[in-house]
């Protein structure tokens, strides 16, 4: 994936062509209180007839595989967010 789009500090947009298909990812970023909100949305667009039918007979196994994505990004915003691990070390204030 490429960078095709950088609004800082706002946004950036992730995109490439590959297997018939266009992605896209968008992250953008908040401030929101002390601190900022992320959000990213993914975007595939099958663009040939090949990755239009694979499109529909894959999606059972891509919804699946965002299930556990969505669940490692959960994991991880628990983890930044939340208390430092015991033994973790302090932050620094830049």
């Amino acid at each position: 994936m490429e960078v095709t789009a950088f609004d800082p500090p706002r946004s950036y947009t992730l995109g490439s062509e590959s297997c018939g298909c266009r992605y896209s990812s968008v992250l953008r970023f908040t401030p929101k209180g002390s601190g900022t909100d992320v959000t990213m949305t993914f975007e595939a667009v099958p663009l040939t007839t090949f990755a239009k039918i694979m499109s529909v007979v894959m999606r059972p196994l891509i919804k699946s595989s965002l299930k556990l994505i969505a669940k490692d990004l959960d994991d991880l915003k628990a983890a930044v967010e939340g208390p430092p691990a015991k033994g973790a070390a302090a932050a620094h204030p830049a």
